[in-house]
């Protein structure tokens, strides 16, 4: 980055919004591109779950199951959780206001609150693949997301556009809200409170 050569960054980003702000501000100075991202958010099958929430209805409930582990000593909650708060950005965008957080072993349970009184909930079962559930006003779907026959395909072609064209792929916003959302699980889980989720715009 202080070379000025862009970087992809293997999610995730930081473990915190202080942190992942100090980085991009560096990046910023330096003139180097960066993108960070998670593998699952752009399997083809995600573009298809995004388009059932649309013919749904106004959404009144969703809920979004991966692999999580709050106890892993590889960053916690952000070690695996990063796939599932990417994914959840991705869908429902970055709005989120607040979290509670409850470790049953070995299932982390989460309620997060977003704008427009849509309630989420994520679970951290232990599962080895991700899914996605929600009811709307006009009905509801379960559909798992299914894994490209080559997973990494389109995210190294979204990092090696970004080094041929040096254009970030990703707003500063978008790639520090998973960051966000999980700062604040870790510190409710910690805390046994619901925890506002720091802003990112």
């Amino acid at each position: 980055v202080r070379a000025g050569i862009p970087v992809f960054v293997d999610k995730p980003l930081a473990m915190s919004v202080a942190s992942g702000r100090r980085f991009l501000a560096l990046r910023k100075r330096c003139q180097a591109p960066v993108v960070t991202l998670s593998t699952i958010p752009h399997q083809a099958s995600v573009k298809t779950i995004r388009a059932r929430l649309q013919e749904i209805g106004p959404l009144r409930a969703v809920h979004l199951e991966g692999p999580g582990d709050p106890r892993s000593p590889y960053g916690g909650v952000f070690f695996y959780g990063i796939h599932l708060a990417d994914l959840l950005v991705e869908l429902l965008g970055t709005d989120a206001l607040d979290v509670a957080a409850a470790l049953h072993c070995p299932t982390c349970a989460c309620s997060l609150r977003c704008a427009g009184d849509l309630n989420v909930t994520l679970g951290m079962s232990g599962v080895k693949g991700w899914s996605v559930s929600a009811v709307g006003a006009e009905g509801g779907f379960h559909e798992p997301v299914a894994i490209d026959a080559n997973i990494f395909l389109t995210t190294t072609r979204i990092f090696t556009t970004m080094f041929r064209t040096r254009k970030e792929p990703f707003s500063e916003e978008r790639m520090l809200a998973p960051i966000a959302l999980l700062e604040a699980i870790d510190k409710a889980l910690r805390s046994g409170k619901r925890t506002r989720v720091a802003p990112v715009a």
